[in-house]
């Protein structure tokens, strides 16, 4: 019988104009100090061969499972600093030969899908992203966010985390009009 391993940290990486590939928020915040992530940057925030394409790679025992999601900006109403917002949502996992990563696919498929429908919506994680000028100010990682009013991206992969590895489902109410389900 397969075992769903535990979610040790959900990711959240970006694209920014400045610094390139960044993981702008960590769920627990302080995995990314406790692991060296940086050198993953360029992994977890690709090229654009598997741009919206589920990806998943090994490393340091921990398997990392993200759906890298490119929305482009129009060329009529420029809004994204390079013309296009890329992102990944990653979750990451211990290694185990008797663990089955299929579960996190699945949910990792319609977080990101809900997450790309989200900002083509209502522009809703480029208020929140570290590229809007307006957020630039602010530290990165989630310990340090507070300056949205909210469910911000970092109250998201807290409760990514705490309802899946507690409840193995997630729901989370974003607005008046859009929920996230898993």
């Amino acid at each position: 019988i397969a075992v769903v391993p535990p979610i040790q940290a959900v990711l959240f990486a970006e694209f920014d104009v400045i610094g390139g590939p960044v993981i702008s928020h960590c769920y627990p915040p302080e995995y990314v100090d406790l692991h060296p992530l940086a050198e993953l940057r360029n992994i977890l925030i690709p090229k654009n061969v598997v741009w919206n394409e589920m990806m998943s790679f090994t490393y340091d025992d921990l398997l990392f499972v993200g759906r890298p999601i490119c929305i482009l900006g129009s060329s009529s109403a420029p809004k994204y600093l390079r013309g296009y917002l890329l992102f990944n949502l990653v979750f990451v996992v211990e290694l185990a030969e008797d663990e089955e990563s299929t579960p996190y696919i699945t949910a990792l498929e319609k977080l990101s899908g809900s997450l790309r429908q989200l900002e083509e919506l209502d522009n809703w994680i480029w208020e929140r992203s570290t590229q809007n000028t307006q957020n630039k100010h602010q530290a990165q990682g989630c310990a340090h966010h507070h300056y949205e009013e909210g469910m911000s991206i970092c109250k998201i992969l807290r409760r990514i985390y705490e309802d899946f590895n507690g409840h193995g489902r997630v729901v989370i109410p974003i607005n008046d009009m859009n929920i996230l389900s898993v």
